[in-house]
């Protein structure tokens, strides 16, 4: 049996032919249990991914009837019965190689310890397992999370195959592709480094700087920031025809040329929530607090090999070479914090956040748009909650403790930040798991300072469906009008 959801939902049984799947229903049912392979996927999920937030009466019924089908067609097709009954809901079994994902996951992986040869050879095969966007066909926001995951590790893979073909030399035969890629990922610094080395060492210095002043304008007009270092020394080595490093260099090396390129991390950002009014309560035995949260903390970037970068007041700022590694420091501190006899019987509560990115060593300590974003999530988080970016979640959920797992909270504006981030909070057994809402940009969850509504709002039908029409199209409406004349109630 194999399982596709690198593009279009495709089942083939043994024999080789293709399994039919009758309707949307149905289709998503089985992707919505592929993207969940060999765990079990709860029925109220299920419903609530089938028929949305307002399931009727019969949602139930319905499942047990898709599932029961679906089970006979996989049976016939495999001569077993993959899809089993186990509480909370349905589990789909699968044998290893049988899902397109897995195996491309898998075969990345294997290429990292590979020479360049046999690097690219593996990756083409990988990548060559792709047959288009995620479960495309379905409905893209019930999936959205994971095929963000896996289009973010088909993007990385991409670029790890150019890299290899770079450091052969394969420059000219890569142009095309490269300008095609940086032109549709264009913040994407990466792509466009390996498209300005590619560039220049085609001899086409003038079109390597053109890209650069590009990406330039892109990091500036749409975030706001300005390229890494890293690239900036490039367009200097490019402009003084000195990158520096022989043909056979990696792409990696060419685009860190001093010892202060980037280099990926895990970030971890914490601090004490409410600690100023913890300060008032406490008086001098604030200081016995604080060197004791310093110790738990210290104690466990120690277990971990994590290491203390910044230490402001209450809050942490520290690296770690390993994604599990912060994750499992994270559900340590936040058990150690709750344990700990506080002074005068205080609770203290810790937020902390997650991200996995780049960033470079400077004479003023790590720089980078990710050191940024792992502060803004820890930014938008309550006390006692662990906030982890996606990017961290691709990489650690299949390898978390069996005591801790993930949950999406969903995407979420983050201050400074121009593209939504999708974040999950990292659940462990005897942590606090319900929180408020995240504190992040818009969040419609959030309570507002609008005032209440006093009484039933009579005589403005023709305004208020003029309101309701304009909404739809326009994402600011302005009300005008003399002081008093009921333009905060026509908005409410």
């Amino acid at each position: 049996m194999e399982y596709r959801i690198l593009g279009p939902l495709e089942v083939i049984a043994d024999d080789g032919t293709p399994v039919p799947l009758a309707g949307v229903r149905e289709r998503t049912l089985l992707a919505s249990l592929l993207l969940q392979t060999n765990h079990v996927v709860s029925t109220d999920r299920l419903i609530d991914v089938l028929w949305g937030e307002k399931p009727p009466p019969s949602a139930s019924n319905g499942l047990q009837v898709h599932v029961s089908k679906l089970r006979r067609k996989l049976e016939a097709a495999s001569a077993i019965s993959p899809i089993r009954t186990e509480h909370p809901g349905y589990v789909l079994r699968t044998l290893p190689g049988e899902l397109d994902a897995e195996r491309f996951d898998e075969l990345v992986r294997s290429a990292a310890d590979m020479g360049s040869d046999k690097a690219i050879t593996r990756l083409k095969e990988a990548l060559s397992l792709w047959r288009g966007e995620v479960l495309s066909g379905l409905a893209p926001e019930v999936f959205l999370a994971e095929s963000a995951r896996l289009e973010e590790l088909r993007l990385v893979a991409t670029e790890r195959k150019i890299e290899a073909e770079l450091t052969l030399g394969r420059h000219h035969e890569l142009v095309a592709e490269l300008e095609l890629r940086a032109s549709t990922h264009p913040l994407r610094e990466r792509l466009q480094g390996q498209l300005m080395v590619a560039l220049y060492r085609c001899g086409r210095q003038a079109d390597a700087l053109a890209a650069y002043r590009r990406t330039r304008t892109t990091l500036a007009e749409q975030l706001g920031i300005d390229p890494s270092v890293s690239l900036q020394e490039l367009e200097v080595a490019i402009l003084n025809h000195a990158l520096g490093v022989p043909e056979s260099a990696p792409i990696d090396s060419r685009l860190s040329a001093s010892a202060g390129g980037p280099g990926t991390l895990t970030f971890l950002f914490t601090d004490i929530e409410g600690s100023t009014a913890i300060l008032r309560r406490l008086g001098d035995r604030y200081a016995e607090l604080l060197t004791a949260h310093h110790e738990i903390i210290r104690n466990s970037l120690a277990a971990h090999n994590g290491t203390e970068v910044v230490t402001a007041g209450d809050g942490f700022f520290a690296t770690f070479a390993s994604p599990r590694a912060c994750v499992a420091a994270a559900v340590e501190m936040q058990r150690a914090v709750a344990a700990a006899p506080w002074p005068a019987g205080e609770v203290v509560r810790v937020r902390m956040g997650i991200h996995t990115g780049e960033a470079s060593e400077e004479s003023t300590g790590l720089v980078g748009l990710d050191v940024h974003k792992a502060a803004r999530i820890a930014a938008v988080g309550h006390g006692g909650q662990v906030l982890v970016s996606s990017a961290t979640a691709a990489i650690v959920r299949d390898a978390l403790p069996e005591d801790c797992h993930l949950r999406d909270l969903g995407s979420h504006r983050l201050k400074d930040l121009g593209q939504p981030e999708q974040l999950f909070q990292l659940d462990a057994d005897g942590l606090e798991v319900d929180f408020p809402p995240l504190r992040s940009l818009d969040n419609p969850a959030l309570p507002n300072n609008l005032p209440a509504q006093p009484a039933s709002f009579v005589g403005r039908d023709v305004e208020v469906a003029e309101v309701r029409r304009l909404v739809g199209s326009a994402r600011l409406i302005t009300l005008t009008g003399a002081g008093g004349c009921g333009k905060t109630r026509l908005g409410l």
